[in-house]
């Protein structure tokens, strides 16, 4: 091993398939129990309504804010998309009005609707300060285990306990725990590049070699998503062992 350096991942890092993206990320489906519970509007919900003029604005804003409680998210939707809810909206809240011409709202509507939800509920969306504290939080994560799913895990438990917005699952699967987990071999790699002999780190070389089946590395160890657990399992033996032979 010529040294601590290790390569960037040369593929995404693979943590949720699609089914489990789309529950944690997709827009709510929901049952009439669902709408029901959703839908049933708080004082302070039924006051911030009340601030709404226009049929269009308010309805946008229920679906909005029923979408909002069910996943603590914001979605791009048109009223189209979401024919059910509308349908329910307007038989609950608007039964005696004619049916108003449905346009899409404009953008700067839209996102006052969802600020006014933020501060109802004291959330907030996620700034860079933040994305560097969701970065730190994954670093300590990697360090107690390099399996992506825990990085993810303690990420969203961290959004929830701050009440922020999640960010999107790419920003949390390459920028955070993919980098976080990358960073750490590269900690675990310099510590053993000062404990380890010349020969122990060729020997550590060909064992990661067999790792990533065969492939060719340049410059140390080569890192790729997928490999995390076995490449900071050898890591962490190797430490133990040179720190064990020095003491």
């Amino acid at each position: 091993m010529t040294g601590p350096d290790v390569t960037p991942p040369p593929k995404r890092l693979h943590i949720l398939d699609n089914e489990e993206i789309e529950a944690l990320y997709g827009r709510p489906c929901f049952t009439v129990d669902d709408r029901t519970n959703v839908f049933t509007l708080t004082q302070p919900e039924k006051d911030l309504l009340a601030s709404f003029t226009h049929i269009p604005i308010q309805l946008y804003f229920l679906l909005q804010l029923g979408y909002f409680k069910a996943k603590q998210m914001f979605f791009t939707f048109t009223f189209d998309d979401v024919v059910e809810d509308v349908t329910y909206l307007l038989e609950r809240y608007f039964p005696e009005t004619p049916l108003p011409e449905l346009r899409i709202l404009n953008k700067r509507t839209i996102l006052k609707q969802r600020q006014r939800i933020l501060e109802l509920f004291g959330y907030r969306l996620c700034t860079p300060t933040d994305r560097q504290d969701l970065f730190l939080r994954a670093q300590q994560a990697a360090r107690i285990s390099s399996k992506p799913i825990y990085v993810l895990r303690e990420l969203l438990h961290y959004l929830t306990e701050h009440r922020l917005v999640k960010p999107g699952y790419t920003l949390l699967q390459e920028e955070l725990v993919g980098k976080a987990l990358t960073a750490e071999v590269k900690r675990l790699a310099t510590m053993l590049h000062t404990l380890l002999s010349s020969e122990e780190c060729v020997a550590l070389d060909l064992e990661l070699h067999q790792i990533w089946g065969g492939k060719e590395e340049k410059n140390g160890i080569l890192f790729s998503g997928g490999k995390h657990g076995q490449v900071s399992t050898c890591i962490h033996q190797r430490i133990q062992a040179a720190s064990r032979s020095i003491v």
